[in-house]
């Protein structure tokens, strides 16, 4: 009998419709070669047997913006994470989707790490702290949330809005009704009522553009992180239109 460990779960989901993709709509690469995961229904992708060190995995999929993950596999140990595929430009949309190309200009620092992300900020997504005693060692959290926290779709990532304070967590696991445990602490301190947004990342090409699809929403706020510095910016809108953001540094 042949026993596999399984090393890592990828759940991939539509990051426009929700949906979870098919094993067909995927490419995969592991360590720049192609991988064939075996695919659970629901959109989970099952890779078993990887060696114990730091992966690079790289997603591809038609009408869809390419990912690129980092993972550091263990033995006796399986990391679960859900991913959003994000639509590209040439994704098959309705006519009540919003496109947005963000400009955000090339680096000249090739080391800096810079990310875009659009912000949830509808007040039934905003979770707030409920603590008070939030330090560089937390890595659970209690939190109000307008609705159960057993429905977040976790692993996913978060933004901790708290000024010069500001960062970025991934909750992993929903613990119970009032509280959620994080892949990694803190790196500050934060307080009782602060606010936390659940937001969907988006590829920044080599050009400095970035290709943001949205549908359902008030208004929009996007996240820009370079290094360890944030900004934010609430642009105006044309609803189920094409727009540019000219948004360099």
């Amino acid at each position: 009998m042949i026993i596999r460990q399984v090393s890592l779960v990828i759940t991939i989901n539509d990051g426009l419709k929700g949906k979870p993709l098919l094993k067909s709509q995927v490419k995969i690469m592991v360590d720049g070669q192609r991988y064939n995961c075996i695919y659970k229904q629901g959109g989970m992708f099952v890779f078993v047997d990887l060696s114990d060190k730091e992966h690079i995995i790289e997603l591809y999929g038609n009408g869809y913006q390419n990912e690129k993950i980092k993972v550091i596999t263990a033995k006796d140990k399986c990391i679960e994470l859900m991913q959003y595929f994000q639509p590209s430009d040439d994704y098959k949309f309705s006519n009540a989707v919003t496109k947005i190309v963000v400009d955000v200009g090339t680096m000249v620092d090739k080391d800096v790490v810079r990310k875009l992300y659009t912000i949830d900020n509808s007040d039934k997504s905003i979770i707030k702290l409920a603590q008070d005693d939030v330090n560089e060692q937390t890595q659970s959290l209690r939190v109000f949330s307008p609705k159960k926290l057993t429905a977040l779709a976790v692993p996913s990532l978060f933004y901790i809005e708290d000024g010069l304070l500001s960062e970025m967590i991934n909750i992993v696991e929903v613990i119970d009704e009032q509280t959620v445990k994080l892949e990694n602490p803190v790196h500050s301190e934060h307080k009782r009522g602060t606010k936390i947004y659940s937001v969907k990342q988006y590829t920044i090409t080599q050009e400095g553009k970035a290709f943001v699809s949205v549908a359902n929403f008030e208004s929009i706020k996007l996240l820009k992180i370079c290094g360890r510095n944030y900004s934010i910016i609430e642009p105006e809108i044309n609803k189920n239109k094409f727009n540019k953001i000219d948004w360099k540094d």
